[in-house]
């Protein structure tokens, strides 16, 4: 076995067991009573298997300033997930959709159109 192998299965070893830990510590938090409630725990999906494949493009339209913004490929497409999260979410000490919230804040804004 040379050096350049074995570092690569220690690597492999030591990550297949840090996401074993991992679903272990989630499978004795989920439903656990706190507080009069209880608690939901999930594990991350690998970085394979995330949402956002094109994180490259991503951090690209992050990371431009608001005049190049609109020349970075995707830029559209992230601007409308954003605001979709924007309409649909609250954030207060963790992200939720909350069903209405958008309707909710359309006739906030309506209301204070009218009430000028």
């Amino acid at each position: 076995m040379s050096l350049q192998f074995y570092e690569e299965y220690e690597k492999k070893r030591m990550e297949k067991n840090a996401w074993y830990v991992c679903n272990q510590v989630a499978e004795r938090i989920d439903d656990a009573p706190v507080l009069k409630e209880y608690i939901k725990s999930k594990v991350s999906e690998s970085p394979d298997e995330l949402f956002f494949f094109n994180s490259v493009y991503l951090d690209n339209c992050r990371g431009a300033s608001e005049r190049n913004k609109a020349q970075v490929p995707g830029a559209t497409y992230f601007r409308k997930i954003e605001s979709f999260m924007k309409d649909h979410t609250s954030v207060e000490l963790f992200m939720e959709f909350c069903r209405d919230v958008c309707r909710e804040s359309r006739e906030g804004r309506f209301q204070s159109l009218f009430l000028k």
